[in-house]
């Protein structure tokens, strides 16, 4: 028998397919867990995409098709992994340790990462923005999704086998970034008989065409602006090509000895879909 657990609901709006879609997620099993033993971190994205779709029980869907997870945003898609792992483990509970600013000593904590679900973002506008950029072709802006995610990391883990800041590792760098704005664009006229990654490649090309100072520099700047507002699920900031997962407040046990108000720091999670993964 099949164990459920509660409905999870997609967060994208402005979607047709996907906007507040239900998801319907079951527990892992002990063979899920053996599936995903020992899976490396430089896949986590592609592995990512493979439990999410594994985990949905496709007869409690209208049409008996789970919905590919490879199409939800990256932060729907973070936020649901999350929901699986809070609603399937009986202990939450993780030490975090960070080195104080304000003090200059090693600080740590026990905290519950069921604590992030009341900051969890609620964002109710239509996650589509129109380029609107003199030079540029028509079209909007949409969150990369896990396809994008997917490439990206391949992309990473090419550029991660050469010597940083060597020519091969420079130029994979620049390739990276070029492909999270191309990854998030939409042109009107974009040729539907190609696949979604040869789209982006087109896109690709027409963005190098770009001149670098002027076009280019909107549009990057826009992209990224737009990709921030689009925010939805899980608190987070995205660094270095890594995503941070916004945590409560830490006092310093210091600062509170002493007169006036406590510190306080933001701590930072970094986020790898591995940790959220089944294992024994």
């Amino acid at each position: 028998m099949v164990e459920t657990i509660d409905t999870y609901y997609l967060l994208e709006r402005g979607s047709d397919d996907l906007s507040e879609k239900a998801i319907h997620f079951r527990s892992p099993t002990v063979d899920d867990y053996r599936k995903f033993a020992g899976m490396p971190t430089a896949l986590e994205e592609e592995l990512a995409t493979q439990f999410l779709n594994s985990m949905q029980v496709a007869g409690l869907y209208q049409d008996g098709e789970i919905s590919d997870s490879a199409l939800w945003t990256g932060q729907d898609r973070r936020t649901a992994l999350y929901w699986i792992y809070i609603n399937t483990r009986e202990n939450t509970v993780i030490t975090q340790k960070h080195h104080c600013q304000h003090c200059d000593k090693p600080h740590a904590r026990q905290f519950d990462l069921k604590e992030l679900v009341p900051m969890m973002i609620s964002n109710d506008e239509v996650m589509r923005l129109d380029i609107a950029i003199d030079g540029v072709k028509a079209g909007y802006i949409q969150p990369l999704r896990g396809n994008a995610l997917v490439h990206i990391e391949e992309i990473k883990n090419e550029r991660d086998m050469f010597e940083e800041d060597s020519p091969e590792w420079c130029l994979l760098h620049v390739d990276l970034r070029l492909y999270e704005i191309a990854w998030s664009l939409v042109f009107e006229g974009d040729d539907q008989l190609l696949s979604l990654r040869e789209q982006a490649k087109a896109r690709f090309d027409y963005v190098s065409t770009l001149n670098p100072e002027t076009t280019y520099k909107k549009l990057a700047a826009k992209t990224r602006a737009a990709l921030e507002d689009f925010g939805h699920g899980l608190l987070s900031e995205y660094r270095a090509g890594e995503f941070q997962l916004v945590t409560p407040l830490f006092t310093c046990p210091e600062s509170e000895k002493e007169e006036g108000e406590p510190k306080q720091t933001v701590l930072l999670l970094p986020f790898w879909s591995n940790n959220f993964l089944p294992s024994l």
